[in-house]
């Protein structure tokens, strides 16, 4: 051994711990053993859920999870396949209320999700596909919606919002920041939070439910009742168990994307955005087949959407609106059409044409019980005969417009008593403007033709 390897090993300067070789190669065995033994759980945990008992077992866990967040039942139907850790394949599963009426159904479902955040109460589907699927929102006469019962709780979290999101799924370490209004850590008490991101119905029902004559007296509720029972009412409704009447809102054979189901926190709102969703919709007495509808839903004291575009065989428009989801419905909508059919209009207790349309604004609102239709910009076109202009046309039980102003350019006369619905009386064009008011039937109008 020479001198220098004889020396003594130098003090490390102050402050700078010594390096020991034997405790870098210690700590690397010790990780490498622990990796091992993760590894070899993971694979273990993996290996039972692929059995019969560990996938029952499985099932017992989550179902048990879900019952515990919740204020009513949860039914998961027998395992199909997945690895049950972070993707499931089952063949239905259901959330109902208290009083056994469905909130959610779904048939041959594959959903994959996040169970570290299971753990916290908090459940984050990153991918939904059902074959079908039953939605059920429903608001009672006190303004409270079914969900707000199911999901309800005193203490909330505050979670990200949704428009804040660069990537739609987002990962868990950004759930993980979660914080309680109450103190620094979520408490584990709390009621079980849903965000559905990337969910896609093959078939389906989604269906809204608010009240009409419950909740009225005197002279209201007899209105309300003998315009439920009406053949001439424009809205859909139904009878309940109870014999009270529900306006329904409700889409039939449902399929598309829904990229997005938040429900954070009741009372604060459920949030719904839907991409190229096509159904029967019913909302008033006449369903309209929707071709494609993309936009975005928030249900809570007002319901708000959001309409990026609707579109049907003859009309394609878009637009925002409220609703207020009580026995006297409130609703204000500002819709934009760039094509408008006729044939989508027949709910109207007005005479139209069968064919053509064009393109117009078109207003909803509600004055009282009353909903007042106000059409401006209006072009249309039905065979040869051509309108510009607008009206302001109240739906009472005596239907009349408040304003009427159209330039014809032509009209044709015995396309004028089609509509009408009377016998041809002559026939030849008209060209020049028209301006009134009054009941269908007995209009004051002004016109140089």
């Amino acid at each position: 051994m020479s001198p220098r390897d004889a020396q003594p090993e130098s003090d490390p300067p102050e402050g700078v711990e010594r390096r020991d070789p034997k405790r870098r190669r210690r700590s690397r065995l010790l990780g490498r053993v622990l990796g091992l033994v993760s590894l070899a759980v993971a694979f273990s945990l993996f290996q039972f859920t692929q059995t019969s008992t560990g996938r029952n077992a499985a099932i017992v866990l989550l179902q048990g999870a879900l019952e515990n967040a919740v204020d009513g039942t949860v039914r998961i139907g027998p395992v199909l396949g997945g690895n049950l850790i972070t993707r499931a394949v089952v063949s239905s599963f259901e959330i109902a209320d208290a009083g056994g009426r469905t909130f959610v159904s779904m048939d041959s479902v594959t959903i994959e999700y996040d169970p570290l955040l299971l753990l916290r109460r908090q459940v984050r589907i990153r991918r939904l596909e059902a074959a079908f699927a039953e939605i059920r929102l429903a608001v009672d006469a006190t303004g409270q919606w079914n969900f707000e019962r199911i999901f309800g709780g005193d203490d909330f979290l505050v979670l990200p919002p949704a428009s804040g999101a660069e990537d739609p799924v987002a990962d868990s370490a950004r759930l993980s920041d979660t914080v309680s209004v109450s103190g620094d850590e979520p408490d584990p008490g709390n009621p079980l939070r849903l965000i559905i991101t990337d969910a896609v119905l093959r078939d389906g029902v989604l269906e809204i439910r608010t009240p009409w004559t419950e909740g009225l007296e005197g002279r209201e509720r007899d209105r309300a009742f003998a315009e439920a029972r009406s053949e001439g009412s424009i809205w859909y409704a139904e009878e309940t168990a109870t014999g009270e009447f529900e306006r329904v809102y409700r889409v039939e054979g449902m399929s598309g994307s829904f990229s997005e189901l938040r429900l954070i926190d009741p009372p604060r709102p459920l949030d719904l955005r839907l991409e190229n969703v096509a159904g029967r919709v019913r909302m008033v007495s006449l369903p309209l087949d929707v071709r494609s509808f993309s936009g975005a839903v928030t249900f809570g004291d007002t319901v708000r959407v959001g309409i990026d575009r609707f579109e049907t065989d003859e009309s394609d428009l878009s637009g925002t609106g409220i609703l207020v989801p009580d026995s006297i419905l409130g609703f204000d909508f500002d819709l934009e059409a760039e094509r408008m059919g006729f044939a989508d209009l027949a709910w109207l207790p007005l005479p139209l044409p069968r064919t053509g349309g064009g393109p117009m604004n078109i207003g909803l609102i509600s004055r009282g019980e009353t909903p007042i239709v106000t059409v401006s910009g209006a072009r249309v076109r039905s065979e040869d005969t051509e309108i510009r202009g607008g009206f302001r046309f109240a739906v009472e039980r005596a239907p009349r417009f408040e304003s009427l102003d159209a330039t014809f350019e032509p009209l044709r006369l015995s396309w004028l008593d089609e509509v009408l619905g009377r016998e041809p009386t002559i026939d030849g064009t008209a060209v020049g403007t028209l301006t009134g008011a009054g009941r269908i039937d007995a209009l004051d109008i002004d016109a140089e033709l």
